[in-house]
């Protein structure tokens, strides 16, 4: 329970930093291959009032998205695109 408890405020904390760097009036784009890890960043950002979308298709996601990721594998495909790994302390 303390590992899922600290795992989801650190989600929650940086996903709080990275809409005050890029605003709350945007759509930011989820991107990652674990759903149950899907599940709960969806909750934190209903939580927080933050839109989002869920893309699995890199082709589909625009340059001017911001994509929120959690899957440290996916990391190379995300390249030239803004990207933030929500895992990361």
């Amino acid at each position: 329970m303390k590992i899922y408890y600290r795992r989801t405020l650190l989600i929650k904390q940086n996903i709080e930093r990275i809409t005050q760097r890029y605003g709350r009036n945007r759509t930011y784009v989820l991107f990652g291959k674990d759903k149950e890890m899907k599940e709960i960043i969806e909750g934190i950002l209903k939580e927080l009032r933050v839109k989002y979308i869920t893309e699995n298709d890199i082709e589909k996601i625009e340059s001017t998205n911001v994509v929120l990721y959690w899957n440290v594998e996916d990391k190379e495909k995300l390249e030239g695109l803004k990207c933030e790994f929500l895992m990361g302390s």
